[in-house]
């Protein structure tokens, strides 16, 4: 399962860049300051948050394979 959530997890951090490159690329000089400020505001948190769960599941990941070796011996 934690492999599936790390895939999930590299797929949204993915899609919220892109998100973040599409308004940047879209912006018009009009509408630059609010465009930044939504990123900043809502999109910059939620990669962030994607970002602090993948390190959170890849270091549990490695400690379960670490685990799972640990057993083989």
């Amino acid at each position: 399962m934690t492999e599936l959530d790390i895939i999930h997890t590299e797929s949204r951090i993915k899609q919220v860049k892109a998100i973040i490159a599409d308004f940047r690329k879209n912006s018009t000089d009009a509408t630059r300051a609010d465009d930044e400020e939504a990123i900043q505001e809502l999109a910059i948190p939620e990669l962030r948050k994607a970002e602090a769960r993948l390190a959170e599941l890849k270091g549990k990941h490695e400690r379960f394979e670490k685990f799972l070796t640990n057993l083989a011996k």
